[in-house]
């Protein structure tokens, strides 16, 4: 069997609300030479059916089952570790990509050997795959802002490692560039996915200080935002079960989250101004004492009346496994 130039993984966990959606908006890609590879966290609905015959329509498709729910972070790491392609790229149950989506990321990797990831501009959908509109009054309606749901602008193609690592520790909230397409080899160089909460973002800090992001100048990402995502969970004890941490302590969490920014500072190749400088942004982020509540999934203060950003999805037993 020839290598495939691109692997998709897709860590699912009763994902049968939205994975079809999402797996045919992969196989319908213009750029065809990437497996896709499903691996299943022991779900307990639809999901295996699903996945099932996606694979025996596609030979593309390889489905893996876990005999147990291993934690999100792990099944990450394991379609990961399946992979053999050059280029490699997470793919979420209820996200959706558009057609040209991995044309243009492979072309744009294949141009810039800086590059260590590329991603499309996003756009964000809700529950029934509707855009929301992001004007400021409709928001407002929403109750929400654009801080809500996407990241301010960054300096993440900036050919100054010091200046990608800031952006990543410091204005990153939502993380949706760990969706975007890496070089297999140097995101495995990072030790993909921690056990802890929140290791999205330090994966991203340890691949900003590997190279530059570039973004495509087109949404063709489509995001979605619903009440059975990762990003809902509020309690450390529900975060830590939900990734497969072996703690449930926020405090252990924040000092394995520091741990790795610390990690990804030792590996890179820096010169000690460098190096200086990043454990300077460490030091701003741990001074961030507004964000602290936030951190610890104590819930912000709102308006009684106001009404929530999106309408309920309907009840799951578990958080479904999304980043």
């Amino acid at each position: 069997m020839n290598r495939p130039k691109v692997s998709l993984g897709v860590p699912v966990y009763n994902g049968q609300r939205y994975l079809e959606f999402a797996l045919r908006s992969l196989l319908e890609q213009t750029y065809t030479d990437f497996e896709l590879i499903i691996c299943d966290n022991a779900s307990t609905d639809r999901t295996a059916d699903i996945c099932k015959d996606f694979a025996a329509r596609d030979a593309r498709v390889r489905y893996y089952r876990n005999e147990r729910n291993i934690g999100a972070n792990p099944n990450f790491n394991r379609v990961l570790e399946l992979a053999t392609g050059e280029y490699f790229k997470w793919a979420a149950y209820d996200d959706i990509c558009l057609p040209t989506y991995l044309e243009r990321c492979v072309a744009a990797l294949d141009a810039d050997p800086a590059a260590s990831l590329v991603h499309p501009r996003t756009a964000i959908i809700d529950d029934d795959g509707d855009r929301l509109d992001t004007n400021p009054a409709a928001l407002s309606r929403r109750n929400m802002t654009l801080r809500d749901i996407q990241d301010p602008p960054r300096k993440l193609g900036s050919n100054c490692n010091v200046s990608r690592f800031a952006s990543i520790v410091l204005k990153t909230k939502w993380c949706f560039e760990i969706f975007g397409l890496f070089r297999t080899e140097q995101l495995r160089q990072t030790g993909g996915m921690g056990d802890f909460y929140g290791t999205d973002k330090v994966l991203l800090a340890t691949t900003a200080l590997q190279g530059k992001f570039v973004e495509i100048d087109e949404e063709l990402f489509l995001r979605r935002h619903h009440a059975a995502q990762s990003s809902q969970i509020k309690t450390a004890k529900q975060r830590a079960a939900w990734s497969g941490a072996t703690s449930s302590s926020f405090m252990a969490s924040q000092r394995k989250c520091l741990a790795g920014y610390r990690n990804a500072i030792r590996i890179a190749h820096l010169s000690f101004a460098q190096r200086f400088a990043c454990y300077a942004v460490l030091l701003r982020y741990v001074l961030q004492i507004r964000k602290w509540p936030a951190m610890m999934g104590l819930p912000r203060r709102t308006d009684a009346t106001a009404q929530p950003s999106l309408p309920p999805s309907k009840p799951e037993a578990v958080v479904s496994e999304s980043h």
